[in-house]
């Protein structure tokens, strides 16, 4: 698959209010929380997928 460069990324998520917001928004609903689940490694996996896309995002524009 196609992969952007990191100055596509820093434009989208870090130079516009917008993408600041948009990425701010997904950090407390999916980055900023525990990923375990107690008593459920499927959904702990789920949550540390979900995280890991942030966290790809973040590393990607710099951002933080």
């Amino acid at each position: 698959f196609p992969s952007h460069d990191t100055e596509t990324y820093r434009e989208v998520f870090s130079k516009s209010k917008a993408g600041e917001a948009i990425l701010e928004e997904l950090m407390k609903l999916y980055y900023h929380r525990l990923s375990f689940t107690p008593n459920d490694p499927h959904q702990t996996s789920f949550n540390e997928g979900a995280r890991s896309v942030i966290n790809f995002i973040i590393t990607k524009s710099n951002s933080i």
